[in-house]
């Protein structure tokens, strides 16, 4: 090293850093340099290797430009020339992409050997923002090179005008067009003898042209834009996706004049932010999209949510028109797609073809094997090629070249940009666009599963573009087989995810359909009516469900003959809605003859027999029937064992069933194993995180609760509470199953603040997802008038109590046994306050509702005869209350002999006839009472 040289910096170095009032140490923290680094340059004993840090000490000591170059020649000699940039003017527009522009520095940190050896290069489809990507970078980190070269690169010939430009303005000895090939090796050494220079190739297109205009060894730093996805080994890629949606609101605001340019997003009204938003997602966040839709909104000066309306009307044609004021980009979202849809064609006829149905589906996450499985549905040039794994990656490799669709192989599906969906359809005729809707129906119809929990997952991958078909039908008014089906299965499925409003549209149009297609009278028509009566029923809109089930069950009678088994599927659905309804009777007859038909179809050892066998094993338990339920389960269970395996998803269903039953029994020692064994079989079939796993987690957690096992009930309901909303979402119903949970568990610990919540949390999703008048939603009130009466807030229970009444009465009709729950519930409340006189005739017609029907054992007809008696003793009536204290303690003895209210009652009736004096009798019931807890003691 000269001394001379390295003495003149470092005097200099210590002239500018005093100068900046800055300590070594200072200095050093700011360049990420250690202190004794600047204290030997200022020696002069070392002096900076790199350009780049001498110009890096430049922008951190604020040095004006001819104080930065006389800081470079003294490090590098006189003979260093003088910076040189050929940048184009940036957009003032350009907004975001800070996260982008960060990862490019660290990767193009000039003077780092791996940046020097490998280029790296900006990938993306047309009007993604490339070129302005690359422009920000090259502004903003401008002082950390000497030179930047920019080129356009996207033919030769451009590239070649940029080169020799480039020799001009370094003053290089050869520059004459005659010597064209000279001139590119001069600047090739050039950049091969100096340091600290950036070189963008923009818009390159043939990754060749870079091996030959760019020099291996060099030493300064290379960054290409592309529309080419796969650059390697050539040049590391960073794909650039769309504007994140926030700072593509910011840039519309901008551009449209809406904004200032130094504003922030909270400059912006409500309003506009939340419009700007819609035009964003509906654009895609494809910065020249927006860029065409803030030069149109500043140049006709139309509002904002007019050009919302215009966009939603004349999509098309927008994204044509590219405005009147030159742009560093000239040709519109329309040109600039077709022009790609073009080359592509020309290089491949399959590559253009495979685009087509693409451009049908949703845009994101398209399944390759759905293409390849339904390829006959997609014509003469798919078809074979599909079927030809080679020809197929050929044909993916070409619309990835020019960023028109991404893959991910891992996960085996392809994506493009929603716009280049528009484009694409819109440049085909009239009747190839129908053409092309109807195939991808097909094609998606095909693929999509019969719901059901087993096939949920394949389901969701598939909802976005079944959707999008559904649109394809309705707009193309498209009536086929195919077309009905898609509907049907996407509605039963939108149905099984408690997504009703979603589902109602989607199961109303495959009926039409199926009707426009067979008549009135098909088995398919009687098959959708079936599921649009099944929705209505999860709604609680029985009125509309009865006619439906009743026609289906007309169409399928007369079709198929009264005993097909398709006649019985809607008898055990008509019996479900008839039980829901508390017409126990019409449901019994009905599931009766669907176990019957069944039977005599099936024999009697069939799953499906199993099926209706459960449907009247809970018809039974709904009535309190217990003795005549157990043996429906058992025989049930028995049957799916035998067919299906010990660990089948059908026998786990069984053995729930099974435990609920014993749970109303209060015979807990045997509900636990069974739930147990449930638990097991989901978690092994299903994984630990699907729904059934978490309902049978919500039935062992409130087991626990009834035993007062708060701390082993509460991780397992958490547990099903975050399984139900990875699963279904937030507000599912389910979810509030879970939540009223977990809100009786605090309340049981007297955390009524924790259970208040959730009980409101119950509430609000029931209402949000059922309406305000479903049976459920009745449920949440009840519970939370049970929660306001324990902290004695009767203000607050009594309107709830009452809301709760009315939508039961409404709902499901005067003398349904849930009504006569309310009524019990008002009466216990109306007598705990003292006033029995208003309590008296609800508790009365409770009490008639129950024994009418559910029959005079029934455990709510004892709960309702206790309530009775306790308010005529109340009233000192004691005589009237005895008899209906000895009958409560007789049906509870009877129906469920070691329940825990079996013993109350036990205990309030030798109280009350201690009182008249009746003393051996109330001896022999604290006998009995004694012997039921050391029964209950010992199972335990």
């Amino acid at each position: 090293m000269n001394n001379l040289e390295g003495k003149g910096f470092a005097d200099l170095l210590q002239r500018f850093r005093k100068r900046a009032r800055l300590t070594q140490q200072a200095l050093a923290e700011r360049l990420g340099a250690h202190r004794t680094t600047v204290s030997f340059w200022e020696r002069g004993e070392y002096v900076p290797e790199t350009l780049t840090m001498v110009l890096e000490l430049a922008r951190v000591l604020q040095l004006s430009e001819a104080e930065q170059r006389l800081l470079v020649e003294a490090r590098f000699g006189t003979a260093s020339i003088l910076p040189f940039s050929n940048l184009p003017e940036q957009t003032p527009y350009f907004t975001g992409r800070d996260s982008v522009l960060q990862m490019l520095h660290d990767a193009l940190a000039a003077g780092e050997q791996v940046a020097l050896s490998q280029a790296h290069a900006l990938s993306g489809l047309g009007g993604i923002g490339k070129t302005q990507t690359a422009l920000a970078y090259a502004s903003r980190y401008r002082t950390h090179y000497h030179d930047i070269l920019w080129a356009l690169a996207d033919t030769r010939e451009s590239l070649m005008a940029s080169y020799m430009s480039f020799a001009e303005h370094l003053r290089l000895e050869v520059r004459a067009e005659y010597e064209q090939q000279k001139v590119v090796e001069a600047v090739k050494r050039w950049m091969r003898e100096h340091k600290g220079w950036l070189l963008i190739l923009d818009n390159i297109e043939d990754l060749g042209l870079a091996r030959e205009f760019v020099p291996t060894p060099r030493q300064g730093a290379v960054l290409l834009t592309t529309r080419r996805t796969e650059t390697t080994p050539l040049a590391r890629p960073l794909p650039l996706d769309a504007l994140p949606e926030e700072e593509g609101i910011l840039f519309l605001l901008r551009r449209s004049g809406l904004l200032p340019l130094e504003a922030s997003l909270e400059a912006a009204t409500p309003a506009q932010q939340e419009t700007a938003r819609v035009v964003v997602q509906a654009l895609g966040g494809l910065p020249l999209a927006l860029d065409q839709a803030g030069a149109y909104i500043a140049e006709t000066r139309c509002r904002l949510s007019d050009y919302l309306d215009l966009l939603q009307q004349e999509r098309v044609g927008l994204l044509a028109r590219r405005g009147t004021v030159p742009s560093e980009h000239p040709e519109s979202v329309a040109t600039t797609l077709a022009l790609a849809f073009e080359r592509v064609q020309q290089q491949s006829e399959v590559a253009g073809e495979l685009l087509k149905p693409c451009a049908y589906l949703a845009p994101d996450a398209i399944p390759l094997d759905v293409l390849r499985m339904g390829a006959a549905e997609l014509g003469p040039v798919l078809t074979p090629v599909l079927a030809q794994p080679l020809a197929c990656n050929a044909a993916l490799e070409t619309l990835q070249a020019y960023s028109l669709v991404r893959r991910d192989a891992e996960q085996g599906t392809l994506s493009l940009h929603r716009l280049v969906q528009a484009v694409q359809q819109a440049a085909l005729p009239k009747e190839e666009q129908r053409r092309w809707a109807e195939r991808t129906v097909r094609l998606v119809s095909a693929a999509f599963p019969t719901a059901k929990a087993e096939t949920w997952e394949r389901c969701q991958q598939l909802l976005p573009h079944a959707l999008v078909c559904a649109e394809h039908i309705g707009c193309w008014k498209l009536a086929f087989p195919e077309a009905a089906s898609l509907l049907l299965q996407i509605g039963r499925y939108l149905h099984q995810r408690a997504q009703y409003r979603g589902a109602l549209p989607l199961l109303q149009q495959a009926l039409e359909l199926y009707e426009q297609v067979y008549g009135s009278e098909h088995p398919d028509v009687a098959r959708s009516l079936n599921h649009l009566a099944d929705l209505y029923l999860a709604q609680g809109e029985y009125e509309q469900a009865l006619p439906l089930f009743e026609r289906a069950l007309m169409i399928r009678e007369r079709a198929l003959g009264p005993h097909h088994l398709d006649v019985a599927t809607t008898l055990n659905d008509l019996a479900d809605l008839h039980r829901e309804q508390g017409r126990y009777a019409q449901a019994l007859s009905l599931a009766e003859r669907a176990l019957a038909i069944r039977e005599q179809a099936l024999g009697a050892h069939h799953p499906d027999v199993a099926s209706s066998l459960n449907t009247l094993g809970d018809l039974y338990s709904h009535q309190g029937q217990y003795a005549r339920a157990l043996p429906h389960y058992q025989r049930a269970l028995a049957i799916r064992e035998q067919a299906l395996g010990a660990d089948h998803l059908d026998v786990a269903t069984t053995l729930n069933n099974l435990a609920n039953l014993y749970s109303y029994q209060g015979q807990y020692a045997l509900e636990l194993p069974l739930m147990q064994r449930a638990l097991a079989i989901y978690e092994q079939a299903l994984g630990p995180n699907h729904l059934y796993v978490a309902v049978s987690l919500n039935n062992l957690g409130d087991l626990y609760r009834e035993q007062g096992k708060y701390e082993q009930a509460l991780p397992l309901v958490q547990r099903a509470l975050a399984i139900y909303e990875q699963a279904v979402g937030l507000d599912h119903p389910y979810v509030a199953a879970s939540l009223d949970i977990l809100a009786s568990l605090y309340q049981a610990q007297g955390k009524y603040t924790e259970a208040l919540l959730h009980y409101q949390q119950s509430l609000a999703i029931r209402e949000q997802a059922l309406g305000l008048v479903h049976p459920q939603v009745a449920i949440s009130l009840n519970y939370l008038a049970g929660l306001f009466r324990v902290q004695g807030q009767d203000k607050e229970a009594l309107p709830v109590y009452q809301r709760a009444l009315a939508i039961r009465e409404q709902a499901l009709g005067p003398d349904h046994p849930r009504v006569a729950t309310t009524l019990n519930n008002m009466a216990d409340f109306y007598h705990a306050r003292g006033q029995n006189e208003q309590a008296l005739p609800l508790a009365q017609r409770a009490l008639t509702i129950r024994e009418q029907a559910l029959g005079p054992d029934h455990r709510d007809v004892a709960e309702s005869l206790n309530s009775l008696a306790l308010i005529f003793q109340a009233q000192g009536q004691e005589a009237q209350a005895l008899p209906l204290l000895q009958r409560a303690v007789a049906i509870w003895e009877r129906v469920l002999p070691d329940h825990p209210d079996t013993a109350t009652s036990l205990k309030r009736l030798a109280a009350l006839l201690r009182r008249l004096e009746f003393a051996q009798e109330a001896s022999e019931l604290e006998g009995r009472l004694e012997a039921l807890h050391s029964s209950r003691n010992s199972s335990s």
